[in-house]
């Protein structure tokens, strides 16, 4: 006996997991319109920038400050509007798909004003870090690794000008390895993307070529037996009217049976060609050169009707 399946709608076969809604797929996947961006975007945009705001504000706002800042390094005092240029560099990154390298801009330039002021930025360095992780799967490597230097060296810059921890001390030494981290997961989608959309266009070519080797194979087949069939019922309609011509003392009614048998074999092609190829060669086939348009069957009357020689007959009982 076999154990009853369950059938759950919101069970995934074979797995368990849950399957989403159909309203949640549709709006997963919604393109955007011409400003706004996709929905699966903003979404992440949100995400992120709520993740963003609060690691941010656990970094001005420690439980141990005395852990982090040590002798002449104090807690500096980050006012909460400050947080507002984290959040711009956070919703920025809806429009990391359509404007990628606008977009490392934007979180930059937000980063780079948060950090200016001595406020402790290493939640915010990895806004910038975000937008050049799609830099780098929509842009060749040669652009995406500038990118990536020239990113690195304005928030080090930016970083080391007043650096609450001191000037090369906290976050300055991550900014390399953060950005290096996020170009080459960058690379690696790309890389993925690419062999994906190779294997797809692979297995497409090679639907057309097996469909275009079927079609290949049927012409052949079809050329084949175009010839054979055709060989053999030119031959019959030649044999049949070397018979008419031929056997002597051959009754009406049998010179009848082959003449149109031999005008069905010629009718079986095209009647241009049989007109042209096969005119009449004397006074009597010239007669009968009307026939080749619609030749009566062996067995036909005037009317199209045809007698199978077999006789019914009926006995009432």
């Amino acid at each position: 006996m076999g154990t009853a399946q369950s059938t759950h709608p919101s069970r995934s076969r074979g797995r368990g997991f849950p399957v989403l809604p159909g309203w949640v797929r549709r709006a997963w996947t919604e393109p955007g319109g011409t400003w706004r961006p996709a929905s699966r975007d903003i979404a992440i945009a949100v995400v992120t920038t709520v993740i963003a705001v609060a690691g941010t504000y656990g970094e001005a706002h420690p439980t141990t400050p005395g852990t982090y800042f040590t002798g002449s390094h104090h807690l500096p005092h980050t006012p909460t509007a400050a947080l507002l240029l984290v959040v711009l560099g956070g919703a920025a990154l809806a429009w990391r798909q359509r404007y990628p390298r606008l977009v490392v801009c934007v979180a930059t330039a937000a980063t780079v004003a948060y950090t200016l002021p001595g406020y402790e930025n290493g939640v915010p360095l990895l806004l910038p870090a975000v937008g050049l992780v799609t830099v780098a799967t929509r842009f060749p490597v040669r652009q995406s690794v500038t990118w990536a230097l020239a990113l690195t060296i304005v928030l080090m810059a930016a970083t080391a000008a007043n650096n609450p921890l001191g000037r090369y001390s906290g976050g300055f030494w991550i900014i390399p390895a953060n950005n290096a981290v996020a170009l080459f997961v960058g690379i690696a989608i790309a890389n993925r993307t690419y062999v994906h959309s190779a294997r797809l266009q692979a297995a497409r070519q090679a639907a057309v070529d097996a469909q275009r080797r079927v079609e290949e194979e049927r012409l052949r087949i079809a050329r084949e037996l175009h010839d054979v069939v055709a060989h053999h019922i030119s031959m019959v309609a030649v044999q049949a009217e070397s018979a008419r011509l031929t056997t002597p003392g051959m009754p009406p009614a049998g010179a009848k049976a082959f003449l149109g048998l031999f005008a069905l074999g010629l009718a079986l092609f095209d009647p241009l060609a049989v007109r042209q190829h096969h005119r009449p060669q004397c006074r009597g086939d010239q007669q009968r050169a009307g026939q080749f348009e619609r030749p009566q069957i062996l067995g036909e009357d005037q009317h199209g009707r045809r007698d199978t020689g077999i006789r019914l007959e009926h006995t009432g009982r």
